[in-house]
């Protein structure tokens, strides 16, 4: 049988829709990020794939998003490298060399939800 799949530039497998992805059991993290524009940092694994996404008790803007980043402060511009609007899930692959995933979010009180992701699933 042909395996069809996605990969992303690098040649990452990715789901075809983060909701459709494969969490590994017990894998998930949980940051609350109290303030808007300000950098939080949460530990990782190295290597490994995250479905992330924000929520928010309450209403959102339209232009409402979280922003992630594996070289620096994510309240710095330059080092804005995902961007996902608040509500929707996306997903990150975390470099070997990095632990850290830096956040920020345009609202406060945006609480992230990550789950490491099954890199070999069926295998």
């Amino acid at each position: 049988m042909k395996e069809t799949y996605l990969s992303d530039n690098a040649g990452n497998r990715v789901p075809p829709h983060p909701y459709m992805v494969n969490p590994v059991a017990e894998s998930g993290i949980t940051k609350t990020l109290t303030t808007a524009g300000t950098n939080y940092g949460l530990a990782v694994e190295a290597g490994e794939t995250y479905r992330i996404i924000g929520t928010l008790a309450g209403a959102t803007g339209t232009n409402d998003a979280l922003f992630c980043s594996i070289t620096g402060s994510a309240a710095t511009t330059a080092n804005k490298e995902w961007a996902f609007p608040i509500g929707h899930p996306g997903i990150v692959k975390i470099p070997e060399d990095k632990t850290t995933l830096y956040m920020t979010a345009t609202v406060a009180l945006v609480i992230v939800y990550l789950a490491k992701l099954d890199n070999n699933p069926g295998g």
